[in-house]
């Protein structure tokens, strides 16, 4: 199955690429409006990656680490 999130670790900020419709909903409804980019990915202080991460496997996103 495909991935619907891109997670990449680069030490302080975490890249979450959205790849699929779940995930921009996903995304859209559990996250700030005024959330950070890069390159397309949202963009995340380390510190709350987990927490994203759990969120997004619990709601039924296929996560790519």
């Amino acid at each position: 199955m495909p991935a619907d999130v891109e997670v990449s670790d680069h030490g302080t900020v975490v890249l979450f690429a959205l790849l699929s419709e779940a995930a921009e909903n996903w995304a859209q409804e559990h996250l700030p409006e005024d959330r950070m980019t890069y390159g397309g990915a949202v963009a995340v202080e380390h510190r709350y990656a987990m927490d994203i991460i759990e969120g997004m496997a619990g709601d039924g996103l296929i996560l790519s680490i």
